[in-house]
């Protein structure tokens, strides 16, 4: 029975460094933005020693992945970290 993927283009995901590693690519609720900050830089840290980031990315592109982090990239419904006005990062009160 076939899982519905295309094993040729997912095959490089039974290799990929972030195998076995989804909390940290998919954001947990109610995530704070501490925590999601730390998570993020690990990710795309794991991402940018991957092989198959071009690969992957490139999936996420074709499927409009709306969530996670593919490629090094926050997607789609990814929270982004909070802004201030002028563009900068705000810092969360205590």
């Amino acid at each position: 029975m076939s899982s519905g993927r295309d094993t040729f283009t997912w095959s490089w995901q039974d290799d990929a460094p972030c195998k076995h590693k989804t909390e940290l690519f998919y954001a947990p609720y109610a995530e704070r933005a501490p925590a999601r900050r730390i998570r993020i830089t690990k990710a795309v840290s794991i991402c940018d020693t991957c092989p198959f980031i071009k690969p992957c990315d490139a999936e996420a592109t074709a499927r409009n992945e709306q969530h996670g982090i593919w490629g090094g990239t926050p997607r789609g419904a990814e929270p982004k970290l909070p802004r201030s006005d002028d563009g900068r990062k705000k810092k969360r009160s205590a």
